[in-house]
């Protein structure tokens, strides 16, 4: 395994003009401030270049860590929402069922927020990333109706709701 915020920051840090993407952060081990202040961070030194994007997590991995919220796609939108709010420089009071915050504000927010995607596999998920993110990863090939989540999430893309990126690595399992 390896960290995606740090693979990001040596990718940035070794390059001049590429987007660099953070892969798919897990919510549910991300707290949403520090996340934010990282990425301000990453954003801040290296701006317009940074894509980040959230996702529920691996089911396996998250209950091997002990780290599988009751309800993923609920702590995902929180997180995703938080995050998002905190790096668009708004002070944020949650009081949520995964996400606490009293009174978070970043002291350095950066000047253009980088987008904040959510990769998914599912419906309610593709619901999340219209609600609360700035776009949508979905994952090429994805055996389990990618073409139908694709094709709907192109749709949203189309209204004008979302955007939509792609990954090219495996598709996860998941809601």
């Amino acid at each position: 395994m390896r960290g995606g915020l740090t693979a990001a920051a040596t990718a940035l840090a070794l390059t001049e003009r590429i987007t660099v993407g953070t892969g798919l952060l897990p919510a549910a081990v991300r707290n949403p401030a520090i996340a934010a202040m990282e990425i301000a961070t990453l954003a801040l030194l290296h701006p317009g270049r940074v894509q980040v994007a959230f996702g529920h997590g691996v089911e396996a991995w998250m209950r091997q860590i002990g780290a599988r919220p009751r309800d993923r796609l609920v702590a995902l939108e929180e997180v995703v929402r938080t995050t998002r709010a905190l790096l668009h420089d708004e002070t944020v009071d949650s009081e949520g069922r995964f996400v606490t915050l009293r009174d978070v504000r970043l002291e350095q927010p950066p000047v253009t927020p980088p987008e904040i995607l959510v990769g998914t596999t599912g419906e309610r998920g593709i619901e999340i990333a219209a609600r609360a993110a700035d776009g949508l990863v979905v994952a090429e090939g994805c055996e389990r109706g990618g073409a139908a989540l694709g094709a709907r999430a192109a749709r949203r893309r189309a209204a004008g709701r979302l955007h939509v990126a792609e990954d090219r690595g495996r598709c996860p399992t998941g809601p």
